[in-house]
């Protein structure tokens, strides 16, 4: 899909970027997983709405798409070499969104909240 064609159908409706980037209308095979992996590489809000995105946005998101998708097939790649991979989940634990990071990142994030309550 090219990018214009890509804004237009994510502008068609104003949906959230969470339910746009899971729609298979708009994007087939998206899942929640892969969609939270995009919008936190491309740092744009899941309750985003499509219609308010700038051109900049679209153009990250297109980038963050395009790269979190690679990623992930080169890492089943990397796991079942020229097989088919047995075990196919959604969650991983070498997501940023899903696995140790996010667990990290939460107590980093809960900690900080803390320091400043405590101000």
């Amino acid at each position: 899909m090219l990018r214009s064609s890509s804004s237009d159908a994510l502008k068609r409706e104003n949906h959230t970027l969470k339910r746009a980037l899971t729609d298979p209308h708009l994007v087939s095979g998206i899942g929640n997983a892969y969609s939270d992996e995009i919008l936190r590489a491309a740092r744009l809000p899941p309750l985003k709405l499509t219609q308010s995105l700038s051109g900049v946005e679209i153009e990250t998101l297109f980038h963050a798409t395009r790269e979190t998708l690679t990623m992930g097939i080169e890492r089943l790649r990397d796991r079942t070499g020229s097989g088919f991979p047995e075990k196919v989940t959604t969650f991983r634990e070498d997501m940023a969104v899903r696995g140790p990071v996010q667990a990290a990142m939460s107590s980093l994030w809960i900690a900080r909240a803390a320091n400043r309550l405590h101000r």
